[in-house]
């Protein structure tokens, strides 16, 4: 590809990039300005990004120093994504209480009409990806009456459909079966997070199978805090990701772009403001004059992008060292903030039978550790969580009407299973699935 047509592309790049970084750094300042100190449970990670932007700002900025902020951000999601694994756990376990100690609405619809309703959901689609997505979504939300040995079956059967597949994708599918049914989490998962770390505790260490109203109803705070506490923290964790790889991008393009002089002066000018009253730390309004800046950028995200996708070239045709930058700059525009940006090798290794079947024995024993002392009720959380991630082991219609059927048939505690009725129903009604 022409250098000069390369060029062109990560001009566009560095320009939306820093058009982008301007207009998300804004909001950011405003969402840390609401917050408290005790709230603000990131706020090291923001002083360290502050002080990175102030580098780049002054040309001295290190792709190294921003590739370690990249990587600690990954850990930090590692671990809240750890937390709501464990939440899932225990809200799964306290919504099939509820109607012990809350009167629910009652159930119109017979057992019947409800298997009905839910197989019209699961195929008023023709997309075989979005049938398979609500088949998981289904199971995650029936009772479990399992023994061991089955679940275990139903986890090998799904898990047979990698035999002679890439081992990566194995792995992959383990790695998120294991993290969401807490066989596996990250180190230090109380660094920083004392608060949600006591939370879990609580919750691990209820009574679920001889709960009182009142513990009932301590537990359900404790689920409706964590789950408004981790879900802030993961959107500010986002926020503060993507702005790291907006300067990412800066920093890989600066030295080949052709600068706009007025257009970068507008972006530093409201950059270097609001990094300004975040050293001073005053959480006042942002000033008028870098506020007014901001009509300056309006539409120019979309254009810009529209022109790197213009310029846009298949990897085989571009050198060194741009076929790097280039794969870093898709990988960082790709959507997923928190993707490797480390170049990783074809994993053309195929997992046989044995490798397939040794992962899943693995898998077993580590359960079985995890299980030992665990209450019925969170054993049987763990299990849903674990089968609503797995690949679609069926091989008909009538099977999944079966499974269905049979799953609300084994529960015999009325109010579990007019609680997973009503759960059903609202998953069928919140897709506007049937008429």
């Amino acid at each position: 590809m022409d250098i000069h047509m390369i060029k062109k592309q990560l001009t566009s790049v560095y320009r939306f990039a820093y058009t982008n970084l301007a207009l998300n750094y804004y909001t950011y300042f405003e969402t840390v300005a609401e917050k408290t100190s005790a709230q603000d449970k990131l706020s090291s990670y923001t002083s360290r990004f502050n002080q990175l932007l102030g580098e780049v700002l002054e040309n001295k900025g290190s792709i190294e120093d921003l590739d370690l902020m990249r990587n600690q951000l990954s850990g930090v999601i590692e671990v809240l994504n750890a937390y709501v694994d464990g939440i899932n756990v225990y809200e799964y376990v306290l919504n099939r209480l509820e109607r012990r100690f809350v009167t629910g609405v009652k159930i119109q619809e017979s057992e019947e009409e409800v298997v009905s309703k839910v197989m019209q959901y699961i195929w008023n689609s023709k997309d075989t990806v979005v049938i398979n997505g609500r088949i998981m979504e289904v199971i995650g939300q029936l009772p479990i009456r399992l023994t061991r040995n089955k679940f275990y079956n139903m986890v090998s059967d799904s898990l047979s459909i990698y035999i002679d597949g890439d081992r990566s994708a194995l792995d992959n599918m383990m790695y998120l079966l294991r993290t969401s049914s807490l066989v596996q989490v990250p180190d230090d998962m109380e660094k920083g997070m004392e608060e949600l770390c006591q939370m879990l505790l609580t919750l691990k260490e209820a009574d679920y199978t001889a709960l009182t109203e009142e513990e009932y109803k301590k537990l359900s705070r404790i689920i409706e805090e964590a789950v408004q506490m981790v879900t802030d923290l993961i959107g500010d964790c986002i926020s503060l990701m993507e702005l790291v790889n907006d300067l990412y991008m800066i920093e890989l393009t600066r030295k080949d772009a052709f600068v706009d002089v007025e257009e970068e002066n507008v972006l530093k000018y409201i950059i270097s403001g609001v990094l300004e009253k975040f050293k001073k730390e005053d959480w006042t309004e942002i000033d008028d004059d870098i506020t007014g800046k901001l009509v300056f950028l309006e539409g120019r995200q979309e254009k810009l992008y529209e022109k790197y996708l213009k310029y846009e070239s298949a990897d085989e045709f571009v050198e060194e060292p741009y076929k790097d930058i280039l794969r870093k700059i898709a990988v960082l525009l790709s959507g997923s903030s928190f993707a490797s940006l480390e170049e990783t090798e074809d994993a053309d290794e195929k997992a046989d039978r044995r490798y397939v079947e040794k992962t899943a024995e693995n898998y077993f024993e580590e359960l079985n550790q995890l299980f030992q002392g665990m209450k019925k009720p969170v054993v049987r959380a763990v299990m849903s969580q674990a089968l609503s991630k797995l690949p679609v082991c069926f091989n008909s219609a009538h099977e999944i009407e079966s499974y269905i059927r049979s799953s609300l048939d084994s529960c015999t505690d009325i109010c579990e299973k007019e609680t997973c009725m009503e759960l059903l129903l609202e998953l069928v009604e919140s897709e506007n699935a049937y008429i």
